[in-house]
């Protein structure tokens, strides 16, 4: 695996979703744990059924997602 660093990532305050499938490679999940454990205001979610790619195999629930993410983020203006 490739090495992430990690160190400047907690100076990240913004809003971060964190996205894989239940379905991605076992690599994808100790990925997304770690970029978690360093990113602690991220949301993480788990699409049903989709792999390494939600985003082409689930695109309209992948949509909804992130569009709900934003909308949620939105600042007023």
């Amino acid at each position: 695996m490739a090495k992430l660093d990690l160190g400047r990532l907690p100076g990240y305050t913004g809003p971060a979703l964190l996205t894989k499938g239940t379905k991605s490679p076992p690599w994808s999940a100790e990925v997304i744990a770690r970029l978690s454990g360093a990113l602690p205001q991220a949301r993480t979610h788990s699409l049903e059924g989709a792999g390494h790619i939600p985003h082409v195999t689930h695109p309209d629930d992948y949509a909804r997602l992130v569009t709900g993410f934003i909308e949620e983020h939105r600042q007023p203006s």
